[in-house]
């Protein structure tokens, strides 16, 4: 990914949605109070690994219009970004950028909710990526995570495939983007076929499930 020095602030934004309307590809393997658990479960160790240290440049913020996940934002010490209404992933992506941009942030990093087993290096690797915007692909060609200098001129454009068409919007901007594949940000819990392997693997998950 390249690297420099993390001497200009940073913002972490972590889109969240409602945990009782989360992870609905789910739905065919978990009942309804199971997937809001691992829901809750997942942001909550989420917004634990991603909360800066005494000596880490970044802060952290959680974007959403979600009271429950306010809640747990608020108890986990993030940054609240309230939006009015919940509009999907490129709109919260927007509304972290606006906001990281007024308040005089350089950069802004987005990371969902849902990595099932990220490492402290390879947010590190991420956070000091060179580039003016750098996407971490999912193992789908979605993106698990990118990170841009602010202002950001491309937009957002998540959904499948997301990673060719930022990278593709960074590109008619100007902005010489740069691909950074991280194994630990490789994969999300979004299907079914990845469900059981991160329950063994993961007994906190697993405990959230069963409840």
């Amino acid at each position: 990914c390249g690297g420099r020095c993390m001497t200009r602030p940073t913002l972490i934004a972590v889109p969240v949605k409602d945990p009782a309307l989360a992870k609905s590809r789910l739905s065919t393997v978990l009942p309804d109070a199971a997937r809001t658990r691992l829901a809750r479960s997942m942001l909550r160790r989420t917004l634990q690994f991603l909360a800066p240290g005494p000596q880490d440049p970044w802060d952290l913020a959680v974007v959403t219009a979600s009271a429950e996940a306010a809640r747990i934002a608020q108890d986990e010490g993030a940054r609240l970004l309230p939006e009015p209404e919940a509009l999907g992933l490129s709109a919260a992506a927007q509304t972290a950028c606006d906001w990281a941009h007024r308040q005089g942030y350089a950069r802004l990093a987005l990371v969902p909710m849902d990595l099932i087993a990220p490492l402290r290096g390879d947010l590190l690797r991420l956070l000091s990526a060179s580039a003016r915007l750098t996407v971490c692909p999912a193992h789908d060609g979605g993106t698990n995570a990118m990170v841009m200098d602010l202002p950001y001129p491309a937009g957002f454009h998540f959904g499948p495939g997301s990673a060719a068409r930022h990278y593709a919007a960074a590109q008619e901007t100007g902005l010489a983007p740069v691909l950074c594949p991280l194994d630990s940000f490789r994969y999300d819990l979004d299907t079914s076929a990845q469900l059981a392997p991160a329950l063994r693997a993961h007994p906190d998950l697993a405990q959230a499930v069963e409840g």
